[in-house]
């Protein structure tokens, strides 16, 4: 019965994709031919760095990102050059987002194929209209938290740069679940930068103000600078305590320089090493050596660069 069952089920679905081809098979070469190219030429702009010279950065592929050229600075308008700048070139994920590409076409010429067997092709049922309004719910919804923690980022962070940090901003790309809407305009790209965070931006704010302090009041904010991938931290008074509040600070930071670290053991970086997962390079001067700090270190599933200055 269940082997009847199945072969019942496998027939229909054959006979499905045979009309789907036969009927629609200009909607699959269309919509196919808009989202590979589109998964393929997507772009993720950086902005060139003004101080070393170099030019613009560009890493193009939706939702995997599979090439990275960087140009001249000269060369800024050639961004469709795919062949010029290479610096790397990521096969599997082309192919990933080409195999994406195609079942997102064949799924919405399905979709199209159900709606159109059931009625004429401009009625539409109350279900398919209360599941575009549910889609567009979620959309609305998602955007409107993920704006509200920007904006509650953007206070924190003016309040941290009245204190005495010096911020900096870095454009990168936008997550990738949400470049399709900034491509189609719906939102601003401008509004998703990394950061760089600095301490102190003069001397006279170390003097004046307490690094772990501020650090703790930060925390009470309850508010996080999700944005943040670099810090620098050229303060002595730095201790175990402010460097685990550093971390609650800026979860996803990747780089991080403390220049003076002759009030933080080991304990400290044991807590470094296990919420601050996405680091690449660390940077630690003026600390003590221990079996327990190289143990902890050595176990960051990310880091790339490592520098440990111990104490004279």
């Amino acid at each position: 019965m269940m082997r009847a069952s199945s072969h019942f089920h496998s027939l229909r679905l054959q006979t499905f994709v045979k009309e789907l081809v036969a009927e629609h098979a200009y909607l699959l070469v269309l919509s196919s031919s808009v989202i590979v190219a589109y998964c393929t030429l997507s772009l993720r702009d950086y902005a060139s760095d003004s101080v070393s010279g170099r030019g613009p950065l560009y890493v193009h592929g939706w939702p995997f990102a599979y090439l990275t050229r960087l140009l001249p600075k000269e060369t800024w308008g050639s961004r469709w050059q795919l062949i010029s700048g290479v610096t790397e070139f990521h096969l599997i994920s082309l192919l990933g987002n080409l195999i994406f590409g195609i079942c997102a076409a064949v799924v919405l010429a399905a979709l199209w194929r159900l709606h159109c067997q059931e009625r004429p092709f401009w009625q539409f049922s109350s279900r398919e209209l209360l599941m575009v309004a549910t889609f567009i719910a979620i959309t609305a919804g998602g955007y409107g938290l993920l704006r509200h923690r920007y904006k509650s980022e953007e206070a924190l962070l003016s309040s941290i740069q009245k204190d005495g940090w010096e911020v900096y901003f870095a454009s990168g790309h936008i997550p990738w679940y949400l470049q399709p809407l900034r491509d189609l305009y719906l939102i601003d790209g401008e509004n998703w930068n990394y950061l760089e965070l600095a301490w102190p931006a003069e001397p006279a704010f170390r003097d004046s103000a307490d690094i772990n302090f501020l650090l703790a009041e930060y925390e009470e904010s309850k508010y996080r600078l999700s944005y943040v991938m670099s810090v620098v931290v050229d303060d002595s008074t730095l201790n175990d305590d402010g460097l685990c509040r550093l971390c609650h600070l800026v979860p996803a930071c990747e780089s991080l320089d403390i220049l003076d670290c002759s009030n933080i053991t080991a304990k400290g970086v044991v807590y470094l090493a296990n919420k601050m997962r996405h680091l690449r390079n660390l940077n630690l001067q003026n600390i003590e050596m221990t079996p327990e700090l190289r143990k902890a270190v050595s176990e960051l599933p990310s880091l790339e660069q490592l520098n440990l200055g111990s104490l004279p």
